[in-house]
């Protein structure tokens, strides 16, 4: 651990969060390779690599079929700089053709859209081939065919790699037989064990750069329009290669659950998928399940590691079929990301945990897509409760900046919260957007200005406000997380959300809408009088919400809460 130093009031100097890392670990050299070679030195060909629905796939086959993948995609044209179209989910052939791609060097633009949104998305990358699951129906195809560059639809069955299909259970097939409507049967459709024979007499062309765009996501569009980021090798290893410093003890014997996150996301694509088997865990993967059958997956597979997002948990929160003396001593790590946690959910989840002998650290953090996924971890009840977001990745350096400059804030001082370091991206696809928020600063480094509102503490622990503040008129800021914490005080609440709406009486001002999600079997009118009572005694005038409105669920996108949904749907902007 680096000892005590005296501080210049500059987190990007100071660095105080290097306090918790020990000096061989800060000292220690990083290596940027490919995933290619970290992932097959990593791993003996009998291993097993991947758990797909009890069928357990050996790093042998699963290497073999990337290069079969790779040598197909040659066969049909595609090189390096070129880009490819798919719509796939957390399935084995998404991880063995992300790695074909990058044998090659061409892009993987993954999305999970509805057609129209997809068929837009397919032309801005000018792909000639799209790769989706074979229960896309025969409408949707046509239009791609139509409205579309693309030569050829390659369609993956969703149980291919599950060779041990008598060990699919009635939940899983129900779920993605209900996925099938009336298929496509264009003679320009490959189905994917036929595209894996069309490179058999094919060779694989080395990439000349090692710089290509690897990896094309979309932001959620939460806060503002999507935006598609891009990631090479580089920037996803130099994320990766954070998380494994500490390697795993029991390599090929912990397990990492991967349940319904698609790989359209970063998050899930660095974070959930490459970093766990990097690190020499079994992944797990099990995309098919329903977000109601998550207690199921979880009695079923008992993992030792699950990192999962908030909306995740109140199925197993609510479950009725986990006993009570369930034991869940098998986790050595618990995990959230995606959004900040209210303190009411952090301890309710807490005691869930302790009832069931759950002794793994809970973990959260902070990051963005931005950013190569995660920029903080925060380990432990007591870190979180605090509010923090955790301390910044051992290479990571996160600082408050006054919003619009380069001015350096000094600790408690709220500001844009920016990275520097391993893992930003390479840019959006629209280089004026990029310049907006890459800037190289006075320090000579290229930094990150997420949009989002924070400062640091002395103990270089980094609080999150949210995505901005909410403008009270004539000279209020106040921010939502606050709001939402102190409104989950009332009993007969599952979750608050707090948005900002147009304040019609001053231009350019903002008013807080609040909206609740009860608990069950709880009386709506009831709750409402007796919160808003509540309330008027606990918050802020300026705090206090315009508006509260009872909703039985919340709109989501990419597994975040929808805020911009409802300001839409509610008429508040």
């Amino acid at each position: 651990m680096q000892t005590e130093k005296k501080l210049t009031g500059y987190p990007s100097i100071d660095k105080p969060w290097l306090k918790y890392y020990p000096d061989f670990l800060i000292n220690q050299e990083r290596i940027i390779t490919t995933l290619n070679s970290r992932l097959r030195t990593a791993w003996k060909s009998d291993e097993t690599i991947i758990n797909y629905y009890d069928t357990h796939i050996t790093a042998k086959e699963f290497f073999e079929r990337t290069d079969s993948i790779a040598k197909s995609l040659c066969a049909l044209g595609i090189k390096e700089g070129d880009s490819i179209a798919v719509s796939l989910e957390s399935v084995p052939e998404f991880l063995e053709l992300f790695l074909a791609c990058e044998l090659i060097g061409c892009s993987v633009k993954n999305f999970i859209e509805p057609v129209d949104i997809a068929i837009e998305l397919i032309e801005s990358c000018s792909a000639s081939v799209y790769i989706t699951h074979d229960y896309i129906s025969k409408n949707d195809v046509q239009e791609i065919y139509d409205k579309t560059h693309i030569n050829n639809v390659i369609l993956v069955p969703p149980l291919f790699s599950a060779t041990n299909k008598g060990k699919i259970r009635e939940n899983i097939q129900t779920a993605i037989d209900e996925r099938y409507t009336e298929k496509s049967f264009d003679s320009r459709n490959i189905m994917w064990d036929v595209f894996l024979e069309k490179g058999s007499s094919t060779n694989i062309e080395s990439p000349q750069k090692d710089d290509n765009i690897l990896f094309s996501a979309f932001t959620s569009g939460t806060s503002g329009k999507p935006k598609e980021v891009m990631h090479s090798t580089k920037t996803i290893m130099g994320e990766i290669n954070q998380l494994t410093l500490f390697p795993s003890h029991d390599k090929g014997k912990d397990t990492w659950l991967l349940t319904i996150a698609p790989p359209s996301l970063v998050a899930v694509v660095v974070a959930l998928m490459f970093y766990p088997l990097i690190d020499g865990k079994i992944l797990i993967l099990d995309p098919f399940c329903k977000l109601e059958d998550l207690d199921l997956e979880m009695m079923h597979y008992e993992p030792t590691c699950w990192g999962m997002s908030p909306l995740f948990f109140n199925p197993i929160l609510e479950s009725n079929r986990i006993p009570e003396d369930y034991d869940m001593s098998y986790f050595k790590l618990f995990g959230f990301g995606s959004e900040p946690l209210a303190i009411k959910f952090i301890e309710r989840v807490q005691a869930f945990l302790d009832k069931h002998n759950c002794k793994a650290p809970f973990s959260s953090g902070y990051g963005q897509s931005e950013g190569g996924s995660g920029f903080t971890v925060c380990m432990g009840i007591e870190m979180i409760a605090s509010g923090s977001a955790g301390m910044p990745y051992i290479d990571t350096v996160i600082s408050i900046f006054e919003p619009g400059t380069t001015n350096e804030l000094t600790y408690g001082q709220i500001g844009e919260v920016c990275k520097s370091g391993p893992g930003i991206m390479v840019g959006y696809s629209d280089p004026e957007k990029t310049k907006e928020v890459l800037k190289k600063h006075e320090d000579g480094q290229l930094w990150l200005h997420t949009g989002d509102t924070g400062y640091m503490s002395p103990d270089g622990l980094l609080f999150v406000l949210g995505r901005t503040g909410i403008k009270i008129y004539p000279d209020k800021t106040i921010y939502p997380i606050g709001i939402e914490n102190k409104v989950m005080t009332y009993p007969g609440i599952k979750e608050p959300i707090v948005i900002a709406g147009v304040d019609k009486e001053h231009s350019g001002y903002e008013t807080p809408y609040l909206f609740v999600i009860p608990e069950r079997n709880q009386d709506k009118v009831a709750l409402q009088n007796g919160l808003k009572k509540h309330l008027e005694s606990i918050l802020a005038p300026e705090e206090q919400p315009r508006e509260i409105f009872i909703i039985d669920e919340k709109p989501v996108s990419h597994f975040k809460t929808d805020r911009r949904a409802l300001q839409t749907t509610y008429g508040l902007i």
